[in-house]
C-alpha cells in the first residue's frame, strides 16, 4: 500500500532553497519526512553536507515541528514539494500565474496528491521577493502578482482554504537596501493581512550568512537561522489553524 502524505508546498527564490552552516537540527533522515524530487521520485528528507557545512532549509524544521506538535496522524508521513529556485521572481517572468515555476509547482503538486486517495495538502509556505527588489518592482505590481499566485494556487489545486505563509527578508540585507525592500515587504504583509488563512513571519534576530561567517552574504539566512525560521513558519501555521 502506498504511503499517506500530508503535503507541504514550498515556493520562492534562493532562500526557499536553503543555506549553509552548522545547525542544532540533526542531519539524520527523519523516517516520516520525504521530498518529492524534480524527477518525481520520492526520497527521505535530509540536509545535504557540502565541504563540512550542511545545506539546510526552513521547511524541514517546519515539518519536524508539525510532527512534534501532534498534527501528523500516526499512519501518515509528510511530503515536501520543493518548487523554489534561486533568483526567481515575478519581474523576471518566473513566478507569474502563466510562468514556468508557477506552472511546474501546480504540475508536481497535482502529481503528488493522487498518489493516495487520503493525501492532502496542508500548507503553502513561501519565501520570495529579493529578486523583485533587485529588479525594481513596484509595491502594487508585486502585491497584485502575489495575491494572484495565492488565489490561483488554491483554485487550481482545489484547496480553497489552503494556509499560505510568507516571511520577511534577512534583516541585515534589508537594512542595506531599505528603500527598495520596504515597498515589497509592505506588499507581502498586506497580502497576508488581506487574504483569508494567510500569515506573515518576522525574521528579527535571525542571522545572515555574513553575520555568522563574515563571508559577505547578507542576502541569505545561515543554516541555524533557517532552523528557527521553519519553527516560526509553523507557529504562524498553528495560529491560522487555531482560528478555525
Amino acid at each position: 500500500m502506498s504511503r499517506i502524505f500530508d503535503i507541504v508546498i514550498v515556493g520562492g527564490n534562493s532562500n526557499s532553497e536553503g543555506g549553509l552552516g552548522q545547525t542544532s537540527l540533526s542531519t539524520d533522515r527523519n523516517e516520516n519526512i520525504f521530498y518529492l524530487n524534480t524527477d518525481l521520485s520520492i526520497g527521505k528528507a535530509y540536509e545535504k553536507s557540502e565541504q563540512g557545512n550542511n545545506n539546510g532549509n526552513f521547511y524541514r524544521s517546519f515539518c519536524l515541528e508539525y510532527i512534534k506538535r501532534g498534527y501528523l496522524a500516526p499512519e501518515k508521513d509528510m511530503l515536501i514539494v520543493r518548487a523554489g529556485e534561486g533568483g526567481a521572481g515575478f519581474a523576471n517572468q518566473r513566478w507569474g500565474i502563466h510562468d514556468d515555476l508557477f506552472l511546474n509547482m501546480i504540475k508536481i503538486s497535482r502529481y503528488a496528491v493522487p498518489l493516495n486517495k487520503e493525501n492532502r495538502i496542508v500548507a503553502f509556505i513561501w519565501h520570495q521577493g529579493e529578486a523583485d527588489v533587485m529588479l525594481g518592482s513596484h509595491k502594487e505590481t508585486y502585491k497584485q502578482n502575489l495575491t494572484a499566485l495565492v488565489k490561483n494556487t488554491r483554485k487550481l489545486l482545489c484547496y480553497d482554504h489552503l494556509p499560505f505563509i510568507a516571511s520577511d527578508f534577512s534583516q541585515q540585507w534589508k537594512e542595506k537596501n531599505t528603500t527598495a525592500c520596504t515597498p515589497i515587504i509592505e506588499a507581502i504583509m498586506e497580502t497576508c493581512n488581506e487574504t483569508e488563512r494567510a500569515g506573515f513571519v518576522t525574521t528579527d534576530s535571525l542571522l545572515s550568512n555574513d553575520q555568522m561567517f563574515h563571508n559577505g552574504d547578507a542576502l541569505h539566512f545561515c543554516n541555524e537561522s533557517f532552523n528557527q525560521l521553519g519553527i516560526r513558519y509553523f507557529e504562524v501555521f498553528h495560529q491560522i489553524c487555531s482560528r478555525l
